[in-house]
């Protein structure tokens, strides 16, 4: 039903605009080097999470078009998940939205998340207003969740997005 959809240059606007790396590693916004994302995870380029401690990235330092490449293989995970899970027709504005949220909070949150069973009911207006909750992130020096603003707009981009009304 959603398989010709791939995120469009609206979508990646969001990813590129949050999935930005410390201003020191990241003079064109992307991080060209490792850093300890808010949630202590090893990322580098526009937000990709570094697996394994034995990966390359680690301590490479990369370009622009790595780190845009990057993007594009994390979101075919989002895409596929969103794909696999979501039962009703999108349109290109709601799935750009959901690439942007699936790769930030995962498709296993995703998957379990009420957002998608509003989706999946058909209730478009219920789901755009799950995005806002959306903003914790899980702080590794005490294991509670904390918002963070940076989320708070995020979403609100997302579900302004999905709501079809705003392009970043």
């Amino acid at each position: 039903m959603n398989d010709q959809l791939h995120i469009s240059e609206a979508g990646l606007a969001i990813e590129k605009k949050y999935e930005k790396g410390p201003p020191a590693i990241s003079p064109r916004g992307f991080a060209t080097r490792m850093y300890f994302c808010d949630a202590g995870k090893p990322t580098i380029g526009w937000g990709h999470v570094i697996k394994s401690k034995t990966d390359r990235l680690m301590t490479c330092t990369i370009n622009e078009a790595e780190a845009d490449q990057l993007l594009r293989q994390d979101n075919l995970d989002s895409e596929n998940a969103i794909k696999r899970l979501v039962k009703v027709e999108l349109k290109q504005c709601e799935f750009d939205a959901l690439c942007s949220l699936v790769l930030n909070i995962g498709a296993t949150n995703f998957a379990n998340s009420t957002l998608l069973r509003k989706l999946n009911a058909s209730d478009r207006r219920g789901a755009a207003d799950e995005f806002p909750r959306w903003n914790k992130y899980r702080d590794p020096k005490c294991g509670c969740l904390r918002v963070a603003k940076g989320l708070e707009l995020r979403r609100e981009d997302e579900r302004a997005l999905f709501k079809g009304v705003k392009n970043v």
